[in-house]
């Protein structure tokens, strides 16, 4: 606790003094129309140094008003107020007060003939669209958009890389209108398109039409107007079209290698990407998306590329390429009108070997357990994935969808397992050795269809219908020994099982749903049934499986014999229907200062399931029907005061129920699994659940101050009536039965806050991040016929802190801490504790414009290990060529050679640590190369871009406000 104290104190002091800023001031004034008086909103004023640098800039409010802070006194500067069709307004003063009042300007209109050479504003309002100018911001040649919106007051990019503005999370970022590349991580556009192409950045609000709920209010114009924040990246007409990627290879001590490219052309329809990456530093790589997010341009939040995961179990071997490409058939679509296609493939190899010790501690009636036990798994694997989508959507009222996406696969694992049982006296009750080699292999398709018709005009016609298939085959061929030896007074027991088995198994499924929103036009008319909406939902659903099991026991002569038990073939169908009903209401109070969202809904659905099993096992030849009826309920609330904060909340409720499977009911009991062998459930009734979630959050939305500040709370109950819990019953030896019973209760909550804080003063800017959870949890069983009650608690805190120093220093510090306590009220009403504290310190230095050296300290204990664990990774890069396209890496990991794989966790029986094999010690040199060329062009296009970039007016800027984004 000392630790954390003292870091929050140091972290604190810290942000206390980067707000202090001695020897500055503020100034604060209006804009007026000159001809009517009248107060000029969304007028720009811009603060330029003496060597014509941007300083600082703001967008008047709706009086017309503006206020500017951070000023250093006795500074000169010179003041721009400039607004579309006015002429520029200029004036030099001089910061002699810490609070200056400036004169009124007032903003006289353009003539006609008049020509007029103007600055070019950073930022202004264009209708109700926010627009960045990249133009206005002197930047290395080498700068990319990332680098650009850390630039812009307000927009805060946060160190795990999300985006937001004025506290606001920005869910979505388009290039040109459309997901860039097809894919939906932003990173990929900000961390590699360069700002020189950019022709201007803006950022709009648009309700969230993907959802029914959004559309059903969006008829009586009753949704909030902000529900969705949306950047959209605008290229340079000349800058539609290019390349870029990466190249890079490494080699390292220990024969360790890292090699990934990824290369990504678009144009103004079309895109592809190729690319993918191999190592075996224990880095995981699912897919050519990951690859692309490892090898931008630019990354300043990220201490190490694909760095390895000290914490994965065995040394892995990965290769993983892919291609994708989309498509779009319409050249001036958006993502509200769309005509696109995308597609890809994936490819994965991976092979990895991990060997486990395993010391457990069971608190049973029988007297107590130590078990020691260890495993080696040697596996490999590969996978073939295809995915094709196509959209086409004309505005929110009609969109259609269809994807297919199929994939196939086969593996190949090792097993050798053994453990051994003894008492508190060390004498050894039982023990066990096996070894397994198991071939298997896949195959899966599915196909997604979806349909949306909206009419605002005519409700009638308002539905959303959407249906899939999905149709999957597996099949296992697995060759087992087994032996086990008990011990007793009378001598040793010996038990062997070899056994081969063959399973086969294939499953096809069809899901739809229809949502029809013109209920109450088609049953009220024009009548507005008091401002209550209604829709109603209808779901059918169908699963087939079947299972073919073939298991051979191996006698001493080798000769295979049918295990009449384990031996069967079965189908098992399900039918489900699910008609719902949903009301909901909702309120709306606008003003221009501040607005309110009231939203109260309430529904019911009735469950119809019928199941069907046959099989060549009379007992599991059970047909059963099954109907519930749920409720459900919420409550939404929002709350924005302009430029001040926004606040809102949400509350909701649903029921459920469940009933046993066959399995539960008629389990196939496998003899060989001594240690723990499942005799299904005893006259079991089906279970009732409760469930109740609430959230808040609250974010400041001041534009004029370089603070930013969020609060969320998320928290649910959910209560279980009649559980299937666990009976199970141990024996000196080792041998656990286990069975299926209902409880009386269970019990959880859950509970989660965080908070974020930032503040950008000069260049540099400061983070806080914090995050909590806890849980909280109640839940009956029977150990040794004993009723035992699991209590367990446990909660998790975790703080960052983020500071950069403008574009030199880039520091962090984190801290995790983690406790677990489960208290069982039965036998010896015994506790088990978890303990767990770590934390990380990472730096970056840009010691030159082209070199950099990073440090990664990484501190974890708990209680289950003796000594506490620091992992020290380092690296340093540089940066050469013309375009600062390549780069060399020199990487370090584990330096203090500290690292150990070891886990610690408790259950309702005991407690259980573990050690296995993972990465050590190793050093690599990295070589990359980034390819990047944008646009073609011809030498005049280029030269109007170079004198937009130094200042000079952009002819071709669009006038005018961007319309109603509510569709």
């Amino acid at each position: 606790m000392k630790y954390i104290t003292l870091t929050l104190l140091t972290v604190f002091s810290i942000a206390i003094n980067v707000q202090a800023q001695p020897g500055t001031g503020r100034i604060s004034g209006i804009i007026s129309d000159t001809v009517t008086g009248t107060s000029m909103e969304s007028a720009t004023v811009i603060i330029y140094k003496p060597d014509s640098t941007v300083f600082q800039f703001k967008i008047t409010d709706k009086n017309g008003r503006y206020e500017i802070t951070g000023l250093p006194l006795q500074a000169k500067f010179l003041l721009v107020a400039s607004f579309a069709g006015y002429n520029e307004f200029r004036m030099p003063f001089t910061m002699d007060a810490a609070v200056k009042k400036m004169d009124t300007v007032f903003l006289q209109t353009k003539t006609s003939n008049e020509v007029i050479i103007t600055s070019i504003a950073p930022i202004r309002m264009n209708g109700d669209t926010l627009e960045i100018n990249p133009a206005a911001f002197k930047m290395a040649n080498d700068a990319v958009a990332e680098d650009l919106l850390n630039k812009v007051p307000g927009i805060v990019i946060w160190a795990d890389g999300s985006i937001t503005m004025n506290g606001k999370t920005i869910p979505k970022v388009l290039v040109d209108g459309k997901p860039f590349l097809g894919n939906s991580d932003h990173r990929i556009a900000t961390q590699n398109l360069p700002k020189n192409i950019i022709d201007k950045i803006q950022l709009y609000n648009e309700v969230d039409m993907g959802t029914e709920a959004s559309r059903s209010q969006i008829t009586d114009g009753q949704a909030p107007k902000d529900s969705m924040l949306t950047m959209d990246i605008r290229l340079k007409a000349d800058k539609k079209n290019g390349y870029f990627g990466k190249y890079g290879a490494g080699y390292g001590t220990d024969k360790r290698y890292s090699a990934d490219a990824a290369l990504q052309f678009y144009n103004k329809r079309s895109t592809l990407a190729v690319g993918g990456g191999a190592n075996n530093i224990n880095a995981e790589i699912a897919g050519l998306n990951d690859t692309q997010r490892e090898s931008t341009f630019r990354n300043n939040y990220a201490t190490f590329r694909s760095r390895s995961n000290f914490g994965r179990n065995g040394i892995n071997r990965v290769i993983s390429p892919g291609i994708q490409f989309t498509h779009s058939f319409s050249q001036n679509e958006n993502e509200r009108r769309t005509n696109r296609i995308n597609g890809g493939y994936d490819y994965d190899n991976n092979s990895g070997n991990a060997n486990t010790q395993t010391y457990q501690e069971r608190y049973l009636t029988t007297g107590d357990q130590i078990i020691n036990s260890f495993s080696e798994n040697v596996n490999q694997s590969q996978r073939h994935a295809l995915k094709m989508n196509y959209g086409k959507s004309l505005d929110y009222n009609k969109r259609f969808s269809v994807s297919a996406n199929g994939a196939t696969g086969n593996s190949y694992a090792e097993n050798t397992s053994g453990s051994v049982i003894k008492t508190r006296q060390d004498v050894t009750v039982s023990d066990r050795s096996s070894n397994s080699q198991t071939n298997a292999n896949s195959k899966s398709f599915n196909t997604t269809l979806n349909y949306t018709n909206f009419d605002s005009e005519n409700p009638l016609k308002a539905f959303d219908a959407n249906a899939s298939f999905v149709r999957s085959e597996n099949a296992s061929d697995r060759n087992e020994n087994t032996v086990y030896n008990f011990y007793d007074s009378t001598g040793v027991q010996n038990t062997l099982f070899k056994r081969h088995s063959v399973k086969e198994t294939s499953s096809t499924s069809f899901n739809s749903a229809l949502t029809y929103s013109g209920l109450k036009r088609l049953l009220f008319g024009r009548f507005n049934f008091f401002g209550i909406d209604i829709s109603t939902n209808h779901n059918v659903s169908y699963q087939k499986n079947d299972d073919d099991n073939k298991v051979f026991d191996i006698d001493v002569s080798q000769k295979e014999n049918s295990n009449k038990n384990l031996t069967y073939n079965e189908t098992f169908s399900t039918f489900q229907y699910v008609p719902s009903l949903s009301l909901s209401k909702n309120f709306n109070k606008w003003s221009s200062r501040k607005s309110s969202f009231y939203s109260l809904r309430t529904g019911a659905n009735k469950q119809f399931i019928n199941e069907e099993n046959t099989s060549s096992r009379t007992n599991r030849n059970i047909n059963r029907s099954f109907s519930f009826l749920r409720f459900n309920a919420g409550a939404s609330y929002s709350h924005q005061v302009i430029n001040v904060y926004r606040l809102s909340g949400n509350l909701s409720y649903e029921n459920g129920y469940g009933y046993s499977s066959i399995n539960q009911i008629a389990p196939v009991v496998d003899s060989s699994n001594l240690y723990s062998l499942y005799k299904g459930g005893l006259n079991l009734v089906n279970s009732k659940n409760n469930n109740l979630n609430a959230n808040l959050s609250f974010s400041t939305i001041n534009p004029k101050r370089p603070t930013q500040f969020n609060l969320n709370f998320n928290g649910s109950l959910s209560n279980v009536l009649k559980p299937f819990v666990d009976s199970t019953l141990n024996s000196l030896n080792g041998k656990q039965i286990r069975y299926t019973i209902n409880g009386n209760k269970r019990n959880n909550s859950y509970f989660n806050y965080s908070a974020s804080f930032s503040r950008k003063i000069k260049g540099n800017q400061v983070q806080v991040q914090y995050n909590g959870n806890i849980n909280k949890g109640m839940s009956p069983s029977y150990i040794d016929n004993l009723y035992t009650v699991i209590n367990t608690t446990s909660y998790t805190q975790s703080f960052r802190f983020n500071y950069y120093y403008k574009t030199i220093v880039i520091t962090g510090v984190s801290i995790n801490t983690g406790a677990s306590n489960s208290r069982q009220t039965g036998y010896n009403n015994k506790n088990f504790n978890t303990r767990n504290f770590s934390g990380e310190f990472n730096v970056t230095v840009n010691v030159h414009k082209d070199a950099s050296i990073s440090s990664n300290l990484a501190y974890s204990q708990n209680n289950g290990i003796v000594k506490p664990i620091t992992i020290w990774n380092a690296n340093s890069s540089y940066r050469f060529l013309k375009s600062k396209q390549a780069e060399l890496k020199f990487t370090a990991t584990d330096i203090l050679k500290q690292f150990k794989n070891i886990s610690y966790v408790a259950n309702d029986l005991g407690v259980t640590s573990s050690v296995s094999n993972g990465l050590q010690q190793y050093f690599m040199v990295t070589l990359s190369y980034f390819p990047r060329k944008f646009g073609g062009g011809n030498g005049r296009a280029e030269r109007n871009n170079v004198r937009t970039e130094n200042g000079q007016p952009n002819i071709n800027r669009t006038q005018g406000g961007r319309g109603n984004r509510r569709g």
